[in-house]
């Protein structure tokens, strides 16, 4: 099972939870095996991994359809995190994560704020698939993204107001609202 979750739903205890529910090391083939792809604060330590990364440490990155992306950037920062200069800054959390990094151009009409890259916008997640090339696993994060266009859809469609005091009501509401959405998809 895959779990995907965007940067709002990243905490240690969600993590640490989806990590609990793995039972293959301990079952085998009967176990159960969670994954998770979940977005990844771009904070000071993250920053600093980016910054120890060379040129060549960055691969492209590809579209959800497998076509490259001319535009963006993948590198694993697992290591220099775990392995880094300043110790293991990833030392409380689960051993098996992986943080992946994607970097695209800064557009010239977007300008950085205090702190951040002038040429680069970042992002990063983490995830415990232990294996599979960056480029299908940055995209296989990104696949989300429709999730949270349909959301924001959503919300304009009015479910940020919703019509009644009434449970039953607005609970019928929204699933006709939905039901629209999807129709006019």
């Amino acid at each position: 099972m895959l779990v995907s979750i965007d940067g709002a739903g990243a905490s240690h205890d969600v993590i640490d939870y989806l990590t609990s529910l793995n039972s293959a090391s301990e079952h085998g083939r009967r176990g159960r095996r969670v994954e998770y792809t979940i977005g990844w604060p771009v904070d000071e330590r993250t920053l600093g991994g980016i910054e120890q990364l060379r040129h060549s440490d960055w691969g492209a990155a590809v579209h959800t359809d497998g076509e490259v992306d001319p535009a963006a950037q993948v590198a694993d920062l697992t290591g220099i995190l775990r392995h880094g200069p300043h110790g293991d800054r990833l030392a409380s959390w689960p051993a098996d994560m992986r943080i992946i990094a994607r970097r695209t151009p800064r557009p010239a009409t977007k300008p950085a704020k205090l702190g951040e890259h002038l040429d680069w916008e970042y992002g990063a997640f983490a995830t415990n698939t232990p294996s599979g090339q960056l480029q299908f696993l940055d995209a296989r994060h990104r696949t989300q993204a429709h999730v949270e266009d349909r959301m924001k859809q959503f919300k304009a469609c009015g479910a940020r107001n919703l019509p009644s005091i009434d449970y039953n009501r607005n609970a019928t509401w929204l699933q006709l609202a939905t039901l629209d959405l999807e129709f006019h998809r």
